[in-house]
């Protein structure tokens, strides 16, 4: 056989090796997960998966299937945009998948496809390298099972799941661009780029972003790269703009009037910041409890950083070689992103907020625990490699090995005899649950850490963590010796580092059926009308699925004013975030939103229903306004105030066109509804009039009248502080009523064009690859 075919079929059984490796691990841990049933989806029950996302797809991905791209999502918070919110992931194009299979299917097929490519990518990376290709397929199931990421998937976060594979290729790219190799390297980075935007997490956009950065400079100063090379890279990032630019025009327009519009509250950016003590999850997992009883500070998937204590000591050993690339460097990049990662626990974070961009847009700064780990990852590959080429060294290790497991032996005895029925818990435990507790961070109630029972249960549970840890060091320092006496046992490291995550994720891993039984209910209370609105307390996002339309959500782009009119609702300040603002009574004020019904879980998981309330239409006429132009506060307050009545008069926020005028009848109206993102609106009217569509306000909304209507233009004004109003004179009007945010198609061509280009670019660099080695075979 020629030796450039050789290479080539080496080469794909490689790459086979690499995913096929992946898809194995994971048919066996999620073996029990993937065969328990065809309604049964991968993810922790009550999390976001479920309260979120799942609705999300089904939603957006059958208005698709019926042929229709659904620009806005009337269906919670009154209604926002659908397109606008990154999180629906309508552009990325594995969600694909959503159209051809059922949604329980497709979750469990994407969550499956993204973890083998996340294994695929990082491994190629790896091998790239120069890395034995054991130690690459070791190191890209380590990608995919640590703890900052793999937990991610028991909490739901398919988002997050769908741009963590991207990363690796990512870091790929920077470093195939550096060494000058093929230009279908920096298309390949411009690709991972777009394809982590379009994913649907800004955030880790944004903090693997800086990490990548950061490593691209390390790895010009380390290889004297000159201007070219930069510009280069820079290339990536603008292929990736170009090919997201449709996502991220209506993102932008749709961020704009949400609370995550502008800078956070320092106190909301600084919320889930990784507390200190949870360092110590590098080597002990669950040291605060599991998935489900977990009472450390925030969330348990936010909070781990396990990526197993082989790899952390082969991270060691790469470190004490001096033969070892970035021996220096790795561990500072590792060292600042924890220390990003520390958030609020650090002086640091303050400056970072008031003067770095990014650090005042997002909360959770605990994120940074992942890009800290890809070089942690980076680091242990090249220890595991100089590892089993020569065990000997470094020379004390098995010694060094040996102390910390006598140590954490130690720590775990006087943690048991602590929790014993007979003692009382230490003063130090006692005083650190009193710390977790009085931080507000647990979401454990604030009395079960009074509590003896749980002191002791705790501390058991903290003792078991360390004796583990104590054991594994025990069983890395006879592997290290025997090592030293036998090298070819020195392979053995590959297999408990891959033992170690295997047992961390079966502890994370979850399953959850899709169960339906009461959305029905809510499908035959609401019929699919359009009149008014319910609430389903616990679950608004089902509406998605039912085809309800709820006045609240879960989400986190909720349109400020409205979370800001909601909590006037609900007697609460008038800034609470969003997320944070329950339902639990109805007010007047909800009328304008047409809120009819309330839904609460009941007994036997069906839903318990609570109205009818007393709710405007649609659409009516009113003949009086009144103009208030002042803080929000006064706004609102002008809705609240005596004899305001909300049939017969409208508070605006500028002068309309012409003033409505009082008659014994305005006229009369009816609202068609064409699509989510369109009506057509007839009205008769027989006096000036203002036409107050109950409807949230948002710019990308427009009106335009027939060819014989009364009036030349229908300007949609911001009315009663979150609704729609337009001036109509008298006359018959039919309007037509769109969601169209300018520029969009100016965006979407970008994108179009940049896919297109980088498309062909790829085509020919393929075609000259294979007429190059179809020429050297001729040669052969």
């Amino acid at each position: 056989m020629p030796h450039s075919a050789n290479s080539k079929t080496t080469a794909l059984t490689r790459y086979a090796l690499l995913f096929g490796v992946p898809i194995l691990y994971l048919l066996i841990l999620f073996s029990k997960e993937l065969f328990s049933g065809s309604n049964v989806v991968i993810g922790g029950p009550g999390t976001d998966l479920l309260l979120q996302f799942l609705d999300q797809r089904k939603f957006a991905f059958g208005e698709i299937a019926n042929g229709h791209f659904p620009l806005w999502n009337p269906h919670i918070y009154s209604g926002i945009p659908s397109f606008g919110n990154i999180q629906f992931a309508l552009c990325y194009p594995l969600n694909l998948i959503y159209l051809v299979l059922p949604l329980a299917s497709a979750t469990n097929t994407i969550i499956i496809t993204h973890l083998a490519l996340a294994g695929m990518f990082m491994g190629i990376w790896i091998k790239s390298l120069g890395i034995d290709l054991r130690v690459s397929l070791a190191i890209g199931i380590l990608y995919i099972g640590c703890g900052a990421f793999f937990p991610h998937i028991y909490a739901g976060h398919v988002t997050m799941i769908c741009l963590l594979p991207w990363a690796p290729l990512l870091f790929w790219s920077v470093d195939e661009t550096i060494k000058g190799n093929k230009p279908g390297t920096i298309l390949a980075g411009g690709t991972a780029l777009g394809m982590m935007i379009l994913a649907g997490y800004p955030q880790f956009v944004f903090h693997l972003g800086v990490a990548v950065a950061l490593y691209s400079a390390l790895r010009i100063f380390e290889s004297g790269s000159g201007i070219r090379k930069i510009l280069l890279l820079l290339v990536i990032p603008a292929l990736a703009l170009g090919l997201s630019a449709f996502q991220i025009a209506a993102t932008w327009h749709a961020s704009e009037a949400t609370l995550r519009s502008g800078t956070l509250a320092f106190e909301y950016a600084s919320m889930f910041s990784l507390p200190p003590e949870n360092l110590l999850t590098l080597i002990a997992p669950f040291s605060f409890g599991g998935s489900s009883t977990y009472w450390g500070r925030a969330y348990l998937w936010e909070m781990e950083l396990f990526s197993g204590i082989t790899t952390l000591v082969m991270a060691c050993v790469a470190m004490s070689r001096k033969e070892s690339p970035l021996r220096w460097s790795l561990p500072a990049l590792i060292g600042i992103m924890l220390l990003f990662a520390l958030g609020k626990n650090t002086p640091l974070f303050k400056i970072l907020f008031d003067y770095i961009p990014g650090f005042a847009n997002f909360r959770g700064h605990s994120k940074w625990a992942l890009p800290a780990t890809i070089f942690l990852l980076l680091m242990a590959a090249q220890g595991f490699q100089l590892f089993i080429r020569d065990p000997s060294r470094p020379k004390h290790l098995p010694l060094i090995l040996s102390l910390i497991g006598i140590a954490l032996t130690a720590a775990a005895l006087l943690c048991r005899s602590g929790s014993r029925e007979s003692s009382l818990p230490p003063d130090w435990w006692r005083s650190f649950l009193d710390s977790v507790s009085r931080s507000l961070e647990s979401y454990m109630p604030h009395q079960m850490f009074q509590e003896l029972f749980f002191q002791r249960f705790s501390l058991g549970m903290f003792g078991k963590a360390l004796s583990l840890a104590a054991a594994t060091f025990f069983l890395l320092s006879m592997i290290v010796f025997i090592s030293r006496m036998k090298p070819v046992a020195a392979s053995s490291v590959l297999a408990i580092a891959i033992l170690e995550i295997f047992l961390f994720n079966r502890a994370c891993t979850a399953s959850f059926p899709v169960n339906d039984s009461n959305k029905s209910q809510l499908v035959s209370a609401v019929a699919g009308d359009d009149e008014y609105r319910v609430t389903v307390v616990g679950h608004p996002n089902s509406a998605m699925s039912t085809g309800a339309l709820d006045i609240w959500g879960y989400d986190p782009f909720v349109p400020r004013r409205y979370a800001e009119f909601i909590a006037l609702t609900q007697g609460i300040p008038r800034d609470t975030p969003a997320v944070d603002i329950p339902i639990k009574k109805w007010d007047p004020l909800l009328s304008l939103i047409r809120l009819r019904y309330t839904f609460a879980p009941g007994s036997g998981g069906s839903l318990q229903k609570g109205g009818p309330y007393p709710h405007l239409p649609r659409a009516l006429l009113i003949p009086e306004y009144q103009v208030v132009q002042d803080k929000p506060e006064i706004i609102l307050s002008s809705l609240t105030r005596p004899g305001f009545n909300p049939t017969r008069e409208v508070i605006l926020e500028e002068q309309p066109l012409f003033k409505p005028q009082k008659a014994a009848f305005q006229g009369d109206v009816r609202v068609h509804t064409l699509s989510t993102d369109e009506l057509l609106v007839d009205a008769a009217v027989v006096s000036p009039s203002i036409l107050l569509l109950t409807d949230p306000y948002d710019q990308g909304w427009h009106a335009e009248g027939g060819p014989d209507s009364p009036q030349a233009v229908y300007p949609i004004m911001r009315a009663n502080y979150i609704l729609q109003a337009i001036p109509l004179q008298a006359g018959n009007h039919s309007i037509r009523i769109f969601f169209a945010p300018r520029g969009l198609a100016l965006w979407g061509a970008v994108s179009l064009v940049t896919a297109i280009i980088m498309a062909a670019a790829g085509i020919c660099l393929l075609v000259r690859r294979n007429s190059k080695l179809v020429s050297a075979n001729q040669r052969v």
